[in-house]
């Protein structure tokens, strides 16, 4: 009995988690380049506690001529230092962060949850 609970609360804490790491995604889409820059101090070099971030949005035609067109962006994060030596992070290592701490967050919160939930049922003498 006691493990059938304990693989309950595990299925809890996944979906629960998977479903918090979603939403963060998704309400991060809007508001990623001003994100990225809460970033800084951890993907920014020593020395470049300045950020930059920039967004792109280009379009080209097709080769092929069938008159379809296509669009493309892209956001970049760049670190620049007091004398203005500028080094270009990127999209990938901030977003790694920035899912990683949203996850982590997301998997302390599950965690207190549960801690609670357990303590409630002692204390109402519940199973």
């Amino acid at each position: 009995m006691f493990a059938r609970v304990l693989d309950l609360d595990r299925d809890y804490a996944v979906g629960a988690l998977y479903g918090v790491v979603l939403v963060v995604l998704v309400a991060f889409t809007p508001v990623l380049p001003a994100a990225l820059a809460l970033t800084a101090p951890v993907t920014c070099p020593d020395g470049q506690p300045d950020t930059i971030v920039t967004t792109a949005l280009f379009e080209s035609d097709d080769p092929t001529g069938a008159g379809i067109r296509s669009a493309g962006g892209g956001v970049s994060l760049f670190c620049m230092g007091e004398r203005g030596d500028v080094t270009e992070v990127g999209l990938l290592r901030p977003a790694l962060v920035l899912v990683g701490g949203a996850a982590l967050a997301a998997s302390a919160l599950v965690v207190l949850w549960l801690l609670l939930r357990r303590a409630f049922r002692g204390l109402t003498g519940r199973r």
